[in-house]
């Protein structure tokens, strides 16, 4: 902090500093949304099976005997996770950022 503040403000003017914000926003929204997508596909599929005229009234009624959405919720995430090493190692044999 010697410089003071408007030295730290100069990352502002980079180019590189907005297209890596927006990349980490797109590829973390992603991870998050895909996390969200299976319980909540899960969910919506299995609550519309029981309810042939999707009504408000019954739009949250679920199968007898169907599993939690919860307890799948974790499938997402962890796939999300475990495929990230492999898109390192993509990006390292094809280039990366270079």
């Amino acid at each position: 902090m010697k410089q003071g503040v408007a030295k730290q403000y100069l990352i502002f003017s980079n180019q590189h500093t907005w297209s890596m914000t927006a990349i980490y926003i797109i590829t973390f929204g992603s991870f998050i949304g895909f996390s969200v997508a299976l319980p909540l596909s899960i969910t919506v599929i299995l609550a519309s099976a029981t309810c042939p005229t999707r009504t408000a009234s019954c739009r949250h009624a679920q199968e007898p005997g169907a599993p939690s959405a919860l307890t799948y919720a974790w499938i997402g995430p962890f796939i999300g996770a475990a495929i990230r090493p492999v898109g390192g190692w993509m990006s390292d044999k094809l280039g990366g950022a270079t």
